[in-house]
C-alpha cells in the first residue's frame, strides 16, 4: 500500500486519539494536560461518584446527561468530552452551556486543574443561579421518615434532603427546597403488580423538588408519620458540590428496586460525594433507609472519639399531627377533656360550655378543638368536607374573641427516640431451646430486618418482622429441622386513639409463616396465616396491652381457628418483655384450649441483647438466646 493513501489513515487516528485523550496530552484554552493527569482526574473517586459509576458503567440512563457518546460506559472519555466543552458558550443559548448543565463538574475540576475564568456563579445560567440560592442555603438536612403500611414501597421507612437557608420569614423552613427520590409510578397502577415491578426493577426513578411544606403536607398531616431531622456539618466546599450536584441529577432517570436501589441508597450515594467515610461499602441485597442513619451516628461517633469535628449538629424530632393532637389532648384535665368533647359534637355549644371555665381553661379547651379541626381537615385533604371547614371557622372565631396568649398553654411534647439510636435491623442469635419432649436443642436466629416488640428500635411497641428464621439442631439424632420461619410478622398498635378521632381506632396484628409443632406425637411445621383486630392502650410511659382476636388458617388440623387473645408489653429501657395469654379453639368443637407465652430481653450494648422466651401451644418451648443486631 503506498504512502499516500496511508496518510488519510493516519491523520483520522491523530484527531481520535486528541479527542478521545488517549494521546500523551489534551489540549484546551491553549493548555495541554499530559496523559498522567487526566488518567489520575479519570480515575479519581469523586469524579466517579459524580458520574454514578459502578460495575463498569453509568448508574444514570438519561443519554443528555453525557457529553461523550462513550460516556456512560467511559469515565475517562466523558471527562475528555468535559474538559473540551468548558469553553463552549453562547449568550443567546443560556442555561444550556454544559457549564450550566454540569456545574458540580467544573466546580471539582476547578479544584483539581487550572480552568481559565472560572466562576462559581455563571452569569448565562440564570436558571441554575435562580434555583438554588447558594449564597442562601446555610446547612443541609437528612430526614428519616418512619414507616408507613398504607404503601409498600414506604413499609421500612423513607429518607429525603433539605436545604436549610433559615430565613427569617420562614423560621420552620416550609419554603427550603426538599430533595426526594422516587419510583415514577403510572397512576392507578395494582398493588400487587407494584410489588413485584419494584422488587424486579420495573420501575425508573428519579430525583425531584418540592417546597419542604408539601412533604411535611403528606408524611406528618396526612400520613400521620413521624419524622427526624439530622442537620449535618459540612464545610462550604462539601454543601456547594453537593447543591451542583443535585442540580445536574434533576429530572435524570434511574433503575429502582424497592429493596436496595431505592431513595435510602440514592441519598446515601450524594452523601458519599462530599463525605470521605464511606456508606454503601456493606450494602447487601436490601438497603433500607434507617441504614444510612446508623452510618450517620457512627461516623459522627468515630469522628468525636479522635477529637474531630463530628458529622451531626443536631437530631430534631417532628412528630406528626396526629400525635401532636393526642399529646395536647392528654394535657387537659378530665373537666376540659369533657368540655372539648362536647364542642367537638355540638360547635354551637362553644359559648354555654366555655363560661363556666376561668380564662387560662377557656384558652386551653378552644385551642384544642381549633388544634382538632385542623388536624382533621388536613387528614381529609383533598376534599375536605364543607361541614368540617364552617365548623373549624365558628371555632376561630371563637378563639379571636379570647385575648392573645404570651405563654404556651401546653407542655411541648417529648422527643423521640430515633430508631437509628437503637438497634440495627438485622439479626443473628445464637442459643438453646427445650420443648415438650424434654431434649435440648441448639438454635440458630435470623432476620434481615427485626424490629421485634422487646427490641430497641421498635416505635412504641410496634412489631415488624421480616424472614425470621430459626434453625434447630438435635445432637441426639444429628438431625436440623426448622423450629419458626416468618415470612412476615407485623403488629400495629393505636395506643392513643380517641374517641373524638374520626380516624381508625383498631389495633392490629398479621403473621405468615410456619411453626414446629406436635401433632399425634410426631412433629410437623404448620403453616400458619393468621389475622387479628382489637384496640390497645397505654397505662403509661412503661406499660401498654392489647386485646384481640385473631382469625387464622392452618396447615394441620384444625384448618381454620379462632383466638381471643391479650397482651402486656413493658418497657423499662434496658429490659423489655412482652406477655400474652388467650384462648384457640384446637379442635372442631366448642372447647378452647389455654395459650400463653412470655419474651424477655435484655439490652447488653447497641449490638448485643440476651432473650429468654416461654410459651405453652400445641407445644410447650423454652429458650434462651444471645443476639446480635447490625
Amino acid at each position: 500500500m503506498s504512502t499516500n493513501k496511508l496518510y488519510p489513515c493516519f491523520l483520522l487516528f491523530f484527531f481520535y486519539t486528541v479527542l478521545t485523550g488517549s494521546n500523551h496530552a489534551i489540549a484546551y484554552e491553549g493548555r495541554d494536560l499530559n496523559e498522567d493527569v487526566i488518567e489520575n482526574l479519570a480515575n479519581d473517586p469523586t469524579w466517579l461518584k459524580l458520574l454514578h459509576f459502578k460495575r463498569n458503567r453509568s448508574k444514570i440512563l438519561t443519554e443528555d446527561f453525557f457529553l461523550s457518546p462513550a460516556g456512560r460506559y467511559d469515565p475517562k472519555a466523558e471527562l475528555v468530552a468535559t474538559i473540551h466543552a468548558y469553553s463552549e458558550s453562547d449568550p443567546h443559548k443560556k442555561d444550556i452551556s454544559p457549564r450550566c448543565k454540569f456545574p458540580a463538574r467544573y466546580f471539582w475540576l476547578s479544584q483539581k486543574i487550572s480552568l481559565p475564568n472560572y466562576k462559581l456563579h455563571e452569569p448565562q445560567c440564570e436558571s441554575f443561579e435562580k434555583w438554588s440560592l447558594l449564597n442562601d442555603v446555610k446547612s443541609m438536612s437528612l430526614f428519616l421518615v418512619s414507616g408507613y403500611f398504607g404503601n409498600p414501597a414506604s413499609v421500612f421507612g423513607h429518607s429525603f434532603l433539605k436545604l436549610n437557608t433559615y430565613s427569617r420569614d420562614d423560621k420552620d423552613g416550609l419554603f427550603d427546597l426538599s430533595i426526594n427520590y422516587g419510583a415514577l409510578v403510572p397512576e392507578n397502577e395494582p398493588t400487587l403488580q407494584y410489588v413485584v415491578r419494584g422488587i424486579t426493577g420495573g420501575y425508573q426513578a428519579g430525583f425531584s423538588d418540592k417546597y419542604f411544606y408539601t412533604h411535611d403536607l403528606v408524611y406528618s398531616r396526612t400520613e400521620f408519620r413521624d419524622i427526624w431531622e439530622y442537620e449535618l456539618l459540612l464545610s462550604d466546599y462539601q454543601r456547594n458540590l453537593l447543591i451542583l450536584h443535585i442540580w445536574e441529577v434533576l429530572g435524570r432517570k434511574f433503575d429502582y428496586y424497592f429493596l436496595d436501589e431505592n431513595c435510602a441508597f440514592r441519598l446515601a450515594e450524594l452523601l458519599e460525594i462530599i463525605i470521605e467515610e464511606p456508606f454503601l461499602d456493606q450494602a447487601k441485597k436490601w438497603y433500607i433507609p434507617v441504614e444510612t442513619f446508623f452510618r450517620l451516628e457512627e461516623i459522627d461517633k468515630n469522628r468525636r472519639a479522635k477529637g474531630d469535628q463530628g458529622l451531626i449538629k443536631l437530631v430534631c424530632f417532628h412528630p406528626s399531627s396526629q400525635r401532636e393532637f393526642y399529646y395536647q389532648f392528654a394535657q387537659l384535665t378530665k373537666r376540659e377533656k369533657e368540655a372539648v368533647k362536647t364542642i367537638i359534637n355540638d360547635v354551637s355549644s362553644t359559648s354555654s360550655i366555655t363560661s363556666s371555665f376561668q380564662q387560662h381553661s377557656r384558652l386551653r379547651i378552644i385551642d384544642t378543638v381549633l388544634s382538632y379541626y385542623k388536624y382533621r381537615l388536613i387528614a381529609e385533604e383533598p376534599s375536605p368536607s364543607v361541614e368540617m371547614r364552617e365548623k373549624k371557622n365558628e371555632i376561630l372565631l371563637a378563639r379571636l374573641r379570647l385575648p392573645p396568649q404570651t405563654k404556651s398553654l401546653f407542655y411541648g411534647i417529648p422527643q423521640l427516640k430515633s430508631p437509628a439510636r437503637g438497634n440495627r435491623p438485622m439479626l443473628m442469635g445464637i442459643g438453646m431451646g427445650l420443648d415438650s419432649t424434654e431434649s435440648t436443642y441448639f438454635k440458630l436466629h435470623w432476620s434481615p430486618f427485626s424490629q421485634e416488640i422487646v427490641g430497641q428500635n421498635h416505635l412504641e411497641g410496634d412489631e415488624l418482622v421480616v424472614l425470621d428464621t430459626t434453625i434447630g439442631f438435635r445432637a441426639s439424632d444429628y438431625g436440623f429441622f426448622v423450629d419458626n420461619f416468618d415470612l412476615v410478622r407485623i403488629r400495629k398498635l393505636k395506643k392513643n386513639s380517641l374517641s373524638i378521632d374520626d380516624g381508625n381506632p383498631w389495633s392490629w396484628q398479621l403473621r405468615l409463616g410456619t411453626t414446629l409443632t406436635e401433632h399425634n406425637n410426631k412433629s410437623y411445621n404448620d403453616g400458619i396465616f393468621s389475622f387479628g383486630a382489637g384496640r390497645a392502650w397505654s397505662l403509661n410511659e412503661s406499660i401498654s396491652f392489647y386485646a384481640m382476636v385473631d382469625t387464622a388458617a392452618h396447615t394441620i388440623k384444625p384448618y381454620a381457628r379462632l383466638r381471643p387473645n391479650t397482651g402486656i408489653i413493658t418497657d423499662n429501657d434496658s429490659i423489655k418483655s412482652w406477655w400474652y395469654a388467650g384462648f384457640e379453639n384446637m379442635k372442631y368443637s366448642e372447647k378452647f384450649d389455654f395459650v400463653w407465652g412470655s419474651q424477655i430481653q435484655y439490652k447488653i450494648s447497641e449490638q448485643m441483647a440476651v432473650s429468654i422466651s416461654f410459651s405453652s401451644e400445641t407445644t410447650t418451648k423454652i429458650a434462651a438466646e444471645v443476639k446480635w443486631y447490625w
